[in-house]
């Protein structure tokens, strides 16, 4: 357990074991909340939209597609657009 101190400015800095054991870098975004009267820090992955489509099949553009065009089709002879 590390101990940390508030500064003036209501600034606390993050002991350098935990920053090396979450890997937090310099400019990292965290969200922050308060849980059963404790703080919590949480740090905030900027990639995990990167991966989020792993659980799509392949031809999911083909099948976007076709459901786009299938849509502009039936609204075309809906007179819509």
């Amino acid at each position: 357990m590390s101990k940390t101190k508030i500064t003036r400015n209501y600034q606390i800095t993050i002991p350098k074991d935990i920053r090396e054991n979450l890997k937090l870098k310099i400019g990292d975004n965290m969200q922050i909340h308060i849980i059963d009267n404790k703080i919590v820090l949480e740090s905030i992955d900027e990639n995990v939209w990167e991966n989020i489509s792993d659980f799509l099949p392949e031809n999911f553009d083909k099948i976007q597609k076709h459901i786009r065009n299938d849509q502009t089709e039936r609204f075309k002879k809906m007179g819509i657009i």
